[in-house]
């Protein structure tokens, strides 16, 4: 379980880190197609994002809520759309179209918007989250942006951190298990000197045996030689004796 916890955090902090590079890399490219294409709307890939900044479409919408904005060439009227007028971009609903000219009007509004060219529309809303344009909002401004980073650094930080500590107990895991390979082999080496003795003890005992065995035959001649030299001892002796006996009767 504790193993699977420590995976699964590092994972998060990527994907975190990730999560926060996105949007700072969409600030910067939103800041400059508005700031130097005067376009306030970008639409990468045929996609877009707005933010509502009024209520004037509620209760469809409210305001702060994150619209998803799909560039579309043929515009029919009851579709919601989002289009530039001077510096700003609208989002109100389409009640007419008449040739190139198209009116609009807030859902909550009474009075329609002046007409404008249907060239200034951007796309139309295909969906929208509640509350997340104002999130959104936020992480454009200055201090979202340094907050960001903030969390960006700290989670790199703490990321740098637990790995560190992970490294260190693999670190101490391998010392320790040195300490104990060594503990063990001082602990064989009085063992195998025993051993050794007791092989070098064998080895003397059958080097005496064969020792033994080699001199047995040479010990029984000795003793033949020895019983042969007392019986011819003897039987002269016996001799000398006889003969002494005859001169004396003689």
């Amino acid at each position: 379980m504790k193993n699977a916890k420590r995976k699964t955090s590092p994972v998060l902090r990527r994907i975190l880190l990730a999560v926060i590079g996105l949007i700072l890399g969409v600030n910067v490219y939103f800041a400059n197609a508005s700031g130097i294409g005067g376009n306030h709307l970008p639409m990468p890939f045929g996609y877009g994002i707005a933010n509502v900044l009024s209520g004037s479409m509620e209760p469809t919408f409210s305001k702060g809520a994150l619209l998803l904005v799909k560039e579309e060439k043929q515009i029919e009227p009851g579709q919601i759309v989002v289009y530039q007028s001077g510096q700003e971009l609208i989002v109100h609903r389409v009640i007419q179209i008449e040739g190139n000219l198209v009116t609009t009007k807030g859902d909550a509004n009474e009075a329609a918007d002046p007409v404008f060219d249907a060239s200034q529309i951007k796309g139309v809303v295909v969906g929208w989250i509640p509350f997340l344009g104002s999130l959104v909002s936020f992480l454009k401004t200055p201090v979202g942006i340094i907050l960001l980073l903030i969390c960006a650094v700290l989670l790199m930080e703490g990321s740098f951190r637990k790995q560190k500590v992970s490294d260190d107990r693999q670190l101490e895991g391998i010392k320790e298990e040195i300490r104990r390979l060594k503990e063990e082999m001082n602990q064989e080496e009085p063992k195998k000197d025993m051993q050794q003795d007791e092989a070098k003890k064998v080895m003397q005992q059958n080097e005496s045996k064969k020792v033994i065995q080699q001199e047995e035959p040479k010990k029984d001649m000795l003793q033949d030689e020895i019983i042969k030299t007392e019986i011819t001892q003897e039987s002269k002796s016996r001799k000398e004796r006889e003969d002494g006996e005859g001169k004396q009767n003689n």
